[in-house]
């Protein structure tokens, strides 16, 4: 059978490389392709898996407050209030005292998308644009807050179908403490307060009773299955009080209490269905206050007041809340799971790379043999063909003749026991390729012609075709005779 050199150059060109199952006896390499394995199981299967709920699918969460203020259910006349003036103006440098008026809860309450505003003070002014008459809102501690977030997965594929959890199916606590500073004697207060109520705080959200701060509170009250806070809550939460001279007086630069400036303050409101080691349990979220900024804090926005028959242009100073919501509305995915065993992939090949390389370059006089065991290369596809026709063609004889089979000729030519059919083929492949390489016109009494006869007729079901032809050639003169 001819073989046309572009033929043979072609499948050299175009080969690819297969990866190749190598069985190495050395304990050293073994024992740390094995601990690997076991990291790997570990750090997949228990840490990512059943630990971090590798298996739930979570995805952004969107919120919806909507809320509510109402009067507290005992209420305090305001020449009762320390902060209220019974003159008809403002006293203290710093306006400490102003006249008090009572307040409709829907006069003091303003809400929008992402914020909620809450008014402590008024102030009025006149035509002129100065500032007229000063009002705060009595006893504005006291009004009791009411939250009702509605919760729903934000899934960014189209068509997935987001979940919405209502605020009254929620379980809510308050974060009482300051994340950056150490809790002050407000926080402690508080949360020695809240101890006194069964299950009233707790040093983290999912449970064990504490009376220290930093801790997370229940609710003042509970209506329809929605949180109710008081103001006074709120604000100890952030460890502050409306009396304390952080404001400031934006055109004057003068100091003033936080009833009087007003201040901004961000609600930080995380949402969780899920535990880690535990998967689902119910939903619950944790609202954590905190103030914007450190010092010099200011708030206001213009409003229109009705005083009978008139409308008056009035500054609005108070709390406004800006929400930001994070956490997560988990669920089962079974495309979450698969993604956290695609990466293992990634990892289990790591791993073997770099036995590979430590036995092909760390194992001093071994490495060599290694790396020879590792890697291989086939003879040229068309040798091979030929090798599996010729030993095909030999099993056939073999059935109807009495001799020998092509592998024990093999075995006891070349002292080399091929375990089964495919190891003598590749075998023989690369002999047929290394001699159709290398082959040359040679004399005919050479000692390597008398090799390659002998070699030939030794093995005459994997002939070469150099071979063939020469055997045949014998045959022939024989035939003939002198």
């Amino acid at each position: 059978m001819a073989f046309g050199l572009s033929t043979v150059s072609l499948n050299s060109l175009c080969s690819f490389s297969a990866p190749k199952y190598a069985v190495i006896r050395d304990s050293r390499l073994g024992c740390l392709h094995y601990s690997f394995m076991f990291l790997i199981f570990f750090y997949v299967i228990i840490y990512q898996v059943i630990y971090k709920c590798g298996y739930l699918e979570m995805p952004d969460v969107g919120i919806s407050m909507v809320s509510s203020l109402r009067f507290p259910d005992v209420t305090i006349e305001s020449r009762k209030v320390r902060y209220c003036s019974l003159g008809d103006s403002c006293t203290g440098k710093a306006e400490e005292k102003c006249p008090c008026r009572r307040f409709r809860p829907e006069e003091v309450l303003r809400q929008n998308q992402d914020t909620i505003n809450l008014v402590t003070s008024l102030a009025y002014i006149d035509d002129s644009g100065d500032v007229a008459r000063v009002e705060y809102v009595p006893d504005v501690e006291n009004y009791e807050l009411l939250l009702e977030p509605t919760v729903f997965q934000k899934h960014h594929v189209p068509g997935m179908v987001n979940e919405v959890v209502q605020g009254y199916r929620i379980q809510g606590r308050l974060f009482v403490g300051s994340r950056g500073e150490a809790p002050n004697q407000i926080h402690h207060q508080l949360c020695k307060e809240k101890s006194k109520v069964k299950d009233g705080a707790w040093a983290h959200p999912e449970g064990q009773n504490t009376s220290q701060a930093p801790c997370y509170i229940s609710s003042d009250g509970n209506v329809l299955g929605n949180d109710v806070f008081k103001v006074s809550t709120l604000l100890g939460s952030m460890g502050i009080s409306l009396d304390d001279m952080r404001g400031v007086a934006v055109y004057t630069g003068e100091n003033r209490t936080l009833r009087r400036s007003g201040f901004t303050a961000l609600l930080s409101l995380e949402v969780r269905n899920y535990a880690y080691w535990r998967g689902l349990i119910d939903t619950y979220y944790v609202m954590d206050f905190e103030m914007a900024g450190r010092n010099k804090h200011h708030f206001s926005q213009y409003a229109t007041v009705k005083r009978g028959d008139r409308v008056e242009l009035a500054h609005e100073y108070g709390i406004n809340v800006v929400i930001a919501p994070s956490g997560t509305i988990a669920s089962l995915s079974r495309q979450s799971f698969l993604n956290v065993m695609t990466n293992s992939l990634g990892l289990l090949t790591v791993a073997t790379m770099v036995v590979k390389i430590l036995a092909s370059y760390c194992c001093g006089s071994l490495s060599k043999v290694y790396e020879k065991v590792m890697k291989s290369t086939t003879a040229d596809v068309i040798y091979l063909k030929d090798q599996i026709s010729r030993l095909e063609h030999e099993k056939a004889k073999h059935k109807d003749e009495e001799t020998r089979s092509p592998r024990k000729e093999f075995q006891n030519h070349f002292k080399y026991e091929a375990e089964d059919d495919v190891e003598l083929i590749l075998k023989m492949g690369r002999i047929q390729e290394k001699d159709s390489q290398q082959s040359a016109p040679v004399s005919p009494g050479s000692e390597k012609e008398d090799d390659r006869d002998a070699e030939a007729r030794c093995c005459e079901p994997l002939l070469l075709p150099c071979q063939k032809r020469h055997v045949a050639h014998e045959g022939h003169v024989a035939h003939e005779g002198p």
